[in-house]
């Protein structure tokens, strides 16, 4: 679980800053052809955003309850 939440939080932020890179462009251009794909994809951005900070939080808990587990064993036993 830990290593796929590692995966997948810096893949989200990637395709988050994509999705604004794309966002940026797109408005330079505004005309009324692309007004809803602006919209569209800004949401698209937002939703990245959120789902990246979230699951990086959720990666977090999980490596530091495991981190917890093994330094409660002791030196001896923390290689095991």
């Amino acid at each position: 679980m830990e290593k796929i939440l590692l995966l997948v939080h810096p893949m989200l932020g990637g395709l988050a800053t994509l999705s604004a890179l794309w966002v940026f462009v797109d408005t330079l251009n505004v005309c009324e052809a692309n007004q809803s794909r602006i919209k569209n994809v800004s949401i698209l951005c937002a939703l990245l955003m959120w789902l990246t900070y979230f699951l990086g939080g959720i990666g977090i808990w999980f490596i530091m309850q495991r981190t917890k587990q093994l330094s409660m064993r002791g030196p001896g036993l923390s290689a095991m």
